[in-house]
């Protein structure tokens, strides 16, 4: 199976855990679904929601390039490894995006701040592959389209500034239980 097909793999299975824990979770606890801001103020929220949106885009950007484009021939770190390295870490920034929601709720319903650990590692951990993923991706070589390229390159780069000073670093830091 070529790269570029199990990196859609990856990402199909990914995704619907994603946003499927996302859907399950905010419907069965509706009464919490405000409690998810953590203390992040009303007035950044809108903003926020904007970020979320606009980092969605720039993964299925990022994604596309893979998928349709460039995902059999780029060397990520300057020739050092093959796509395998980008489809690790993928898989290691689903499955931690994928757990965050859970932790969180769980935490929240339960008013467990033992919990809290595991809420910040999952972000930590999310934000880390994502970091990584840009360094592979601007660090790859055999780039066949430098403009599509660049413009994964800006995809992803703004996935990893959302899920690292938005969500690691803010929502972390102004987290609090009700």
């Amino acid at each position: 199976m070529s790269a570029s097909n199990v990196f859609f793999l990856v990402n199909l299975i990914g995704g619907i855990a994603v946003l499927g824990g996302y859907a399950y979770y905010l419907a069965v606890n509706p009464e919490h679904r405000a409690f998810l801001w953590g203390g992040v103020p009303g007035e950044w929220q809108p903003y926020i929601v904007v970020s979320m949106f606009v980092a969605a885009a720039g993964y299925l950007w990022f994604f596309a390039y893979i998928v349709f484009s460039s995902g059999d021939s780029i060397t990520p770190l300057r020739g050092l490894f093959d796509m395998k390295i980008i489809i690790g870490l993928v898989a290691l920034f689903l499955l931690m995006a994928s757990l965050w929601i859970p932790l969180t709720m769980n935490m929240i319903v339960s008013h467990d701040e033992t919990r809290w650990f595991s809420v910040q590692f999952v972000l930590w951990g999310a934000a880390i592959a994502a970091i990584l993923i840009t360094v592979c991706v601007i660090t790859s070589t055999n780039v066949e389209n430098p403009i599509q390229h660049w413009f994964a390159v800006a995809g992803i780069g703004y996935l990893t500034f959302h899920c690292t000073v938005l969500d690691a670093i803010l929502w972390v830091s102004k987290f609090s239980l009700p």
